[in-house]
């Protein structure tokens, strides 16, 4: 264990404290505080501060380890005594340390409140991206073009390949779902007072070296890696296209340009006020509630609607969008309804029968 890790992890006293998502989802700078001990909380579920004044004003020194992406509550004194032997140069310098880095990449330990589980959607995703890719790739290099289209491409097993397209949507998912539920909770803890300078800083700030030291791979070092018929020529207008449009990724714009293009990253640019819109926003839970029966009311409402009109429909964006207004109301008023009348008194049923029956 290098010295860096060894002077963090002695300076944090017990567990960790919660479970964050890539982004460095902190206040604004703590204060320094003397004398602060990590104690248990009461329900043993996660520590809290203790000064003799009780665990109540947050002034807590979080710490980011890049061995789990998460934040510990650390005592500042000791902290910065031992930091204080290593000095700035040398702290800096351990960061580049490849057994320091590899120990905490190939860490395993699971903290609690860690949504775990979708460490493995994660992988099998990936793993189905690359088998898209193996497949996809291949198809100017095929020998036998009839034979792949006639016998491999209508089996079952190529529909593994075929839709492997799914496996980017969940990506897309998974990314939404961290993002939000790690958020939430911590503007949670935090009255919602979140340094959103900080929450971009450190996704541009982790991202952005690994996706330029790639770029620059595929650009200009791909092209020595190996001889082949047509490989100098592909990679020769990959680079050439890299030279032109290089700035369009620096600024994550690639996507957009040339136009048009589509949405990707910059749903993470505008997700800070759809966030506050979740924080603050307290009728998602009765809509959540009722969302089965609107899924199945639906297609029959709008059916209905499209079918007893006396004119057709002329499309345009506005017209569109209230149309999808509409039936969204209408849905969820008539799925209030099923539910007020249906899915409740079964749902009550189910308890007196299960003796569930609250006293």
């Amino acid at each position: 264990m290098s010295l860096t890790m060894e002077v963090i992890k002695e300076a944090v006293q017990k567990q960790q404290v919660e479970n964050v998502y890539e982004s460095a989802l902190t206040t604004d700078d703590a204060e320094e505080v003397k004398g602060v001990d990590v104690v248990k909380s009461k329900d043993q579920s996660e520590p809290e501060l203790q000064n003799g004044k009780g665990a109540t004003n947050g002034h807590a020194m979080h710490v980011e380890m890049v061995e789990s992406n998460e934040h510990f509550i650390v005592d500042i004194d000791a902290a910065r005594k031992r930091l204080k032997k290593l000095g700035f140069i040398d702290t800096l310098l351990m960061g580049f340390s490849s057994i320091n880095n590899g120990s905490e990449i190939l860490n395993t330990k699971q903290t609690a409140g860690s949504l775990a589980c979708l460490n493995g959607i994660r992988v099998f995703s990936m793993f189905w991206i690359i088998l898209g890719h193996s497949i996809q790739y291949q198809y100017g290099l095929i020998d036998d073009v009839r034979y792949t289209v006639d016998v491999i491409m209508p089996s079952f097993a190529f529909s593994f390949m075929l839709n492997s397209t799914v496996s980017v949507d969940s990506f897309f998912m998974l990314s939404g779902l961290l993002l939000t539920y790690l958020t939430l909770k911590h503007m949670k803890k935090v009255n919602g007072k979140v340094n959103w300078f900080i929450f971009y800083f450190h996704r541009l700030w982790r991202i952005t070296p690994t996706y330029m030291i790639t770029l620059a791979i595929w650009a200009s070092l791909a092209i020595h890696m190996g001889e082949g018929a047509t490989k100098v020529s592909f990679f020769e207008r990959e680079a050439d296209l890299c030279r032109e449009q290089w700035w369009t990724n620096l600024l994550y714009i690639n996507n957009l340009y040339p136009f048009p293009g589509n949405l990707g990253a910059q749903f993470f640019i505008i997700s800070p006020p759809i966030l506050y819109m979740l924080y603050n926003w307290g009728l998602w839970a009765p809509l959540s509630r009722i969302t089965f029966a609107a899924y199945l009311l639906h297609p029959m409402l709008i059916f209905v609607i499209y079918l007893t009109a006396h004119t057709f429909y002329h499309v345009t964006y506005m017209q569109w969008a209230l149309t999808f207004i509409s039936n969204t109301v209408v849905s969820y008023f008539a799925a209030f309804l099923l539910s007020l009348f249906v899915e409740g008194p079964v749902m009550s049923i189910e308890k007196v029968l299960l003796g569930g029956l609250k006293k």
